[in-house]
């Protein structure tokens, strides 16, 4: 009967600092940043289909499952990366071969460098690497803030894909 009570007692006492903690705490969360001047970069990597999420062929799941191509999913990811204090995010996107070969990649690019346009500090670059030239012009024509610093045509596989420098004016 003691243990009963004490462990009553423990909890009564539990669920009282909970409430007092939310009391007290602040209300805004700040955003996370950088703890130095050093950039914080992730890979983003937006290859996925939502079939890839299934049948156990990953070790994570995601919440809510998604597809890579799906503007909405890339306008999250980027906003997450955004919230999370990251400065810079290394991308290699899809171009429509392999991964998301029934996606509208000129909707993707658009959304893809919108995204890029609206969280680059001003002198912020993107770098990116793909064949997709129509795509990516004709998303450069929509975003006069973003503009090519450098184009480089490499040779890849029997490919020649471009590596884009892209600058937030």
């Amino acid at each position: 009967m003691r243990f009963r009570s004490t462990l009553r007692s423990v909890g009564v006492f539990a669920t009282i600092l909970v409430l007092i903690g939310l009391v007290i705490a602040p209300s805004g969360a700040t955003p996370a940043q950088a703890q130095s001047r050093r950039p914080v970069m992730a890979f983003y990597y937006p290859w996925y289909e939502k079939a890839d999420w299934e049948n156990g062929r990953m070790s994570d799941v995601a919440s809510p499952k998604y597809s890579g191509g799906e503007e909405a999913t890339l306008l999250r990811h980027i906003q997450q990366a955004d919230d999370a204090g990251i400065d810079a995010l290394v991308c290699n996107p899809p171009w429509g071969r392999q991964v998301l070969p029934d996606a509208d990649m000129g909707a993707f690019y658009r959304a893809l460098l919108g995204e890029a346009a609206r969280v680059l500090r001003p002198g912020g670059r993107a770098v990116l690497l793909t064949d997709r030239v129509a795509e990516v012009g004709g998303a450069l024509a929509e975003l006069p803030a973003l503009r090519p610093a450098r184009e480089l045509v490499i040779s890849l596989f029997g490919s020649h894909p471009t590596i884009y420098v892209l600058e937030k004016e």
